[in-house]
């Protein structure tokens, strides 16, 4: 996240080091004044990774994983007077961590290239009128080497392995205008349109086997003409927005909202969106909240062919979901809040993957309810907890869904022993995950994990340093591999990461 001046009291250097030969700096500058400020954020990570091991992948090969990553961000925001303008840039390679099959490889290597760009106005008329307007350009593209088989595959016919390297660039420019009235008797309304122009191109494809029928080429290279694995496509996006909030005495407070968004290959949704917070005493809140919404399938699941592992599927429809919610929030005391929320999501039309190709192919219902407590101590000191629990239902076949836990606890506490020293741990709960109907794998176990820090400061505060330990206990963890996500499955399960250490000093220039 970049910092704001407001943030930064002097120019912050930080670095870290820690397991797999990881790496980080950090930079952060700023300066504010009464009608303008600026920061500036610089940041780099370079890592080896954890390297797993993965009993059984999808050609039932064992090895390790492969996620090595090289990032890079600078991200930039200022204001000055009226004006606001926020910039990011992040440049990033890394491996595939097991690979695009659910195979073990070697040699892929991600790269990715995205700078995003935004300039805000706003200003504020009088005390009940304001406006806003925002303009932005969004840049994203990759440059991919896969490695989708190892080297020998195919009984020999592949030496230098089953390669594809698909590249694209996507665009996305758009404005936003808003607006903010304040009505008679207790009313805020809210209103405001939106317009986005996505377009994808210089989609390109070389590879060494033919995508459709996967016999070798005899040498890596440009398919495009006939077998691009995508093509160039546009999509316009616009939007508009009404909210109402309505104070309708001092205890009560009811919130109404519509938006209704235009998309030029889909046509258009409706959202509503509402909630009602009661302040039944001056330590008691109770809130509802409804709302609908709906995600659109992104090019790659409508347009991807020629490809041997996931395959695109025009006639694809949004996923729409449907939130109820229910919450009641006590402050037992100055320093102790607890929270209670029972919710229920209704999705539908889920987009997902079907021997390799994209379709609609569930409809999921989840109820459930959360649980947080949260107590600070004069000393400074904090301790926190939360439940969740959850039962996701495909309502298509009647049985619980898989890769979801039904329980999940964490809990930390914060020991402040001085104003220049303090420690922290905290624990992670989550039940077994199941599997899906047809899937003869044992349920993955239930897991626990700790994690540790001890944070000094010397008395300047102008050096800070922080050491911490991941999976304090080492315990082995995993999360489940779903068939058809993608088309291939790893029998064993996606390996985290065991025991991890990192140490990070933090110097104020």
């Amino acid at each position: 996240m970049t910092k704001k001046a407001i943030d930064i009291e002097k120019p912050q250097l930080t670095l870290g080091v820690g397991n797999g030969n990881r790496k980080t700096l950090n930079f952060a500058t700023g300066q504010a004044s009464d009608h303008w400020n600026y920061a500036l954020n610089i940041n780099a990570l370079d890592t080896e990774g954890m390297d797993e091991q993965v009993a059984q992948d999808g050609l039932s090969n064992t090895g390790l994983t492969y996620d090595w990553e090289k990032r890079y961000d600078i991200g930039f925001n200022g204001e000055i007077y009226d004006f606001k303008l926020n910039a990011k840039l992040i440049q990033r390679e890394a491996g595939p961590y097991i690979g695009i099959a659910s195979v073990l490889n070697d040699e892929t290597k991600q790269d990715y290239l995205e700078y995003f760009i935004e300039a805000i106005y706003e200003k504020e008329f009088n005390k009940n009128i304001s406006f806003s307007t925002k303009i932005y350009f969004d840049h994203f593209e990759a440059n991919n080497y896969w490695e989708i088989y190892p080297e020998g595959f195919g009984a020999g016919a592949f030496p230098d392995g089953f390669i594809g390297s698909p590249t694209v660039k996507n665009d996305k420019i758009g404005s936003e205008i808003q607006a903010i009235v304040k009505l008679a008797h207790g009313n805020k309304l809210l209103g405001g349109v939106s317009f986005e122009h996505q377009a994808q191109y210089d989609v390109k494809h070389y590879t060494n086997f033919d995508p459709n029928t996967g016999a070798p080429l005899g040498s890596y290279q440009n398919v495009s003409n006939g077998l691009n694995w995508n093509s160039s496509n546009r999509r316009d996006v616009s939007a508009v927005y009404l909210q109402n909030i309505s104070d309708l005495n001092d205890d009560l407070r009811l919130i109404l909202g519509v938006r209704n968004d235009h998309y030029s290959d889909f046509g258009d949704s409706l959202s509503p969106r509402s909630s009602l917070s009661w302040s039944i005493t001056p330590s008691s809140t109770v809130t509802v909240l409804y709302g609908q919404a709906f995600r659109a399938p992104n090019f790659g699941e409508l347009y991807n062919i020629n490809t041997p592992v996931i395959k695109g599927n025009p006639n694809l429809d949004p996923e729409e979901i449907e939130t109820f919610e229910a919450s009641i929030d006590f402050q037992l005391s100055k320093r102790q809040s607890v929270k209670a929320t029972a919710f229920k999501n209704n999705i539908s039309n889920i987009i997902g993957y079907t021997g390799g190709v994209a379709s609609n192919n569930g409809n999921l219902k989840t109820n459930g309810m959360e649980v947080e407590f949260d107590a600070r101590f004069t000393s400074g000191s904090n301790f926190n907890a939360n439940y969740t629990y959850q039962y996701p239902e495909n309502t298509i076949t009647s049985s619980r869904a898989p890769d979801i836990p039904l329980h999940q606890i964490n809990a930390s506490y914060t020991y402040r022993h001085s104003r220049y020293l303090s420690a922290y741990i905290g624990s992670e709960y989550r039940s077994s995950l199941g599997r899906k109907i047809g899937d003869t794998r044992s349920d993955v176990n239930d897991q626990t994990t700790f994690n540790m820090a001890i944070n000094w400061k010397n008395e300047k505060e102008t050096l800070d340093v922080k050491a911490s330990i991941y999976n304090l206990l080492d315990e082995n963890l995993y999360d489940a591999a779903v068939e058809g996500s993608p088309a291939f499955t790893v029998q064993s399960d996606f390996p985290s990461a065991g025991r991890s250490f990192e140490l990070s000093a933090t110097v104020s220039l």
